[in-house]
């Protein structure tokens, strides 16, 4: 890829981030327990990996299937200033819905909640 005269190597099966959870929503996460993908940024780019473990939850008397991740993301030249820890929790599906995601970078943590599905 060349931008603005300056030339990156794009990897296969790369997603900007908003792709990227895209198709954490549609992926089939049945035995899988691992997960890697390529992320790019109008900057770097960037390898999210981590572990995928399944579990249930239960609401108003009802049971869920859960996935929850836990990854890392961080730039493919292994800057150690460029690193994030992200935990998802998924819902099961036709698409796996996410209902908590926590970020922390940069010293800084934020949650962000599913509140109401209409």
């Amino acid at each position: 890829m060349s931008l603005g005269g300056v030339k990156r190597n794009i990897l296969p099966n790369t997603h900007d981030p908003l792709s990227a959870v895209f198709n954490l929503m549609h992926k089939n996460f049945d035995n899988i327990e691992q997960i890697e993908m390529n992320i790019n940024t109008n900057q770097k780019n960037y390898v999210l990996s981590g572990t995928v473990k399944q579990g249930d939850l239960t609401l108003n008397k009802k049971n869920y299937k859960t996935i929850l991740l836990k990854v890392q993301i961080g730039r493919r030249d292994k800057d150690p200033y460029h690193n994030s820890n992200v935990s998802m929790v998924l819902v099961k599906g036709e698409e796996n819905i996410p209902i908590l995601i926590e970020v922390f970078a940069r010293g800084i943590l934020i949650n962000v909640k599913l509140v109401d599905i209409q």
